[in-house]
C-alpha cells in the first residue's frame, strides 16, 4: 500500500531529531532561542522542498503520472478527476 502524508508521532519524532541534529552541528550554544529554532525549522523545510522536487522527477522518470504523484502528495486533481 502506497505511503500517503500525514501528521504523527513518526513524524513528530522524525523532525525533532533532525532539528536537535541540525542545532547540535550549527548552533548548539543558543538552543534555548527560539529564533534559533526559526531559522534550522526553514533550513529543513529548504532542503525537503530541494530533495522533493528530486525525487518527484525521479519518480517522473521511473513512469510514475502525475496522478500517481498527486496522490502520494495528497494533493487533489486541479481539474477534480481522479
Amino acid at each position: 500500500m502506497p505511503c500517503h502524508p500525514h501528521v504523527d508521532s513518526d513524524t513528530y519524532d522524525a523532525l525533532n531529531l533532525a532539528l536537535c541534529t541540525l542545532a547540535d552541528r550549527r548552533c548548539a550554544l543558543h538552543w534555548g532561542d527560539p529564533a534559533e529554532h526559526i531559522a534550522l525549522l526553514a533550513s529543513l523545510i529548504l532542503e525537503a522542498n530541494s530533495q522533493l522536487t528530486l525525487k518527484i522527477q525521479q519518480a517522473l522518470d521511473h513512469g510514475y503520472n502525475w496522478n500517481q504523484i498527486r496522490d502520494r502528495l495528497g494533493t487533489p486533481d486541479p481539474h477534480g478527476r481522479r
